[in-house]
């Protein structure tokens, strides 16, 4: 048996007993995850921007992406009101003027990688965490 085919069934494996864990759990303990792999997955994508030759920021989006992922996971909960979320859009403005003090030659281009991962994949984890908490009480039992 292939090598490489091993390791990556075992760590798929690991990481589907991490995630049902973590779902089963609570849902606090699935906001994490998410959080977790949301802000891990933002880093990696800038990782590889910069290896195409853009400069995009990479910590100040991060704490952005989590913060929206947070904001998601409290406002589905019930724990903040959806008008909380608009707290996040002067962040998302200082992003443009970080971008522009950096003294970059091409501000625009690494304010929009900073802004792809979220369109792509933001949407995603909102789905994710409004799905699960219509499915799963806060109690930790199962509404179906």
């Amino acid at each position: 048996m292939d090598r490489n085919l091993l390791i990556r069934t075992l760590s798929g494996a690991v990481m589907l007993a991490v995630v049902l864990g973590a779902v089963l759990a609570s849902p606090y303990s699935m906001a994490l995850l998410f959080i977790a792999v949301a802000a891990g997955s933002m880093l990696e994508f800038y990782k590889i921007a910069r290896l195409t030759g853009a400069a995009p920021l990479q910590v100040y989006p991060t704490v952005i992406g989590v913060l929206l992922v947070a904001a998601a996971f409290a406002v589905a909960a019930g724990l903040i009101g959806t008008a909380a979320l608009l707290y996040v859009l002067p962040l998302v403005c200082g992003l443009f003027i970080a971008e522009l003090y950096r003294k970059s030659t091409t501000p625009l281009t690494n304010v929009a990688w900073a802004f792809m991962w979220r369109c792509r994949s933001h949407y995603l984890w909102f789905y994710l965490v409004s799905v699960f908490l219509a499915a799963v009480s806060f109690t930790g039992r199962s509404s179906c």
